[in-house]
């Protein structure tokens, strides 16, 4: 089993796993963790995040994420911009939400011609726009896990330029253009420093295999 197999299971069990919580919280719509032990009222009041409201409301939010480890990390050597990826997402119900993200990121690569005395310096630019879908699953007072596929584009751009050789740089394999459709698999977990800010951690298939970054809800 590859590693986009992998994720993409753990996103369809963390997919099965929120449905039955929707389905467990008919009779009350959402999930209650105000009632844990040891925890006064007013405690609770600062604690509270989504899985905490009585009644809940849709609503948006917005986050960026860093890469850790690129996809690409393999065919290269250099990084002129990290991936980098900015989200909305809408939140539908306690455990559903749906969102757009794009990102980008950014390499650069030489490649010796000895025998031809130059050098070629080779920039790759990746994009990726697309639309996720997640479910959601509380976790303690603050946090939650969630897991989800996605579906958009990609887009590669190559530029080279050519200069007199250089011994001293060893050639370096470049990131091959990869464009169109393409679907991923992430599975992440978020915790609540606020009612509105959030950091969070993902790891998944795109641009970028691992992530961190932060969120903040506009509710």
């Amino acid at each position: 089993m590859n590693f986009k197999s992998l994720i993409l299971l753990s996103a369809i069990s963390l997919f099965s796993l929120g449905q039955l919580a929707a389905q467990s919280a008919r009779m009350e719509p959402f999930p209650d963790r105000t009632s844990l032990p040891y925890q006064r009222k007013a405690d609770q009041m600062k604690r509270m995040d989504v899985f905490v409201d009585h009644k809940f409301n849709p609503f948006f939010s917005i986050d960026g994420q860093i890469g850790l480890i690129g996809t690409f990390s393999k065919d290269l050597t250099r990084a002129l911009t990290p991936p980098l990826a900015i989200g909305v997402n809408y939140r539908l119900t306690p455990t559903f939400s749906l969102g757009v993200q794009g990102s980008i990121s950014r390499y650069a690569a030489e490649i010796n011609y000895y025998d031809r005395g130059y050098t070629t310096a080779v920039h790759t630019s990746n994009r990726m726009l697309q639309i996720r879908f997640n479910a959601h699953i509380p976790v303690g007072a603050r946090g939650e896990v969630y897991g989800g596929l996605g579906a958009g584009y990609r887009g590669t751009d190559v530029a080279a330029q050519e200069g007199p050789a250089e011994e001293k740089v060893d050639a370096e394999s470049i990131v091959r253009p990869q464009n169109g459709f393409l679907t991923t698999a992430h599975i992440g977990a978020r915790y609540s420093l606020t009612p509105q800010l959030g950091i969070m951690g993902e790891v998944g298939s795109g641009l970028s295999l691992m992530t961190i970054g932060v969120s903040y809800r506009l509710r």
